[in-house]
């Protein structure tokens, strides 16, 4: 059992990385605590996906092949507007000023996954407050939330 397992079960998280490793190690960790996740190496396939069916969040690299991170936060922001999911860029890479305003967070390589589930609890939680006031819409990218941890440890 996971540390704070999640009451979100049936929320969705699609993760982006060309880095299948990683994209498993992130798709293991959230479903133990309680997250529906759908794993892409193949950017184009995941905007099809996502297009047709948001999710809660997004999680993407900065640099595949194909098609890049922003790029395709671009179009998935662009496509959906309103509707879109909450971004996180999860990347060694810094993204420019102009890019990050895409995402609602940046996950700067090494960071904890316990540290991300941890964001994205609090996302649903705010979620959840904002529908019981009736809003119905998600928020648009605002201040960047940073995650890093100096360590090398992306398991816990």
């Amino acid at each position: 059992m996971v540390p704070g397992r999640s009451d979100e079960v049936g929320l969705r998280v699609v993760v982006v990385d060309d880095e299948a490793t990683l994209a498993e190690a992130l798709a293991r960790y959230l479903g133990a605590c309680g997250w529906t996740v759908e794993t892409f190496r193949d950017p184009l396939r995941a905007l099809e996906r996502v297009l047709d069916d948001p999710p809660f969040a997004l999680l993407t690299d900065l640099s595949m092949p194909g098609l890049d991170g922003v790029t395709l936060a671009r179009c998935v922001r662009d496509n959906l507007d309103d509707r879109a999911p909450r971004i996180v860029f999860v990347s060694a890479n810094e993204p420019s000023v102009a890019d990050r305003a895409l995402a609602n967070a940046l996950c700067r390589k090494p960071f904890r996954i316990s540290r991300l589930e941890e964001l994205l609890r609090a996302w649903a939680d705010d979620e959840k407050r904002d529908e019981a006031k009736s809003s119905g819409t998600r928020r648009r990218p605002g201040a960047i939330r940073r995650l890093r941890d100096d360590d090398a440890d992306t398991g816990s």
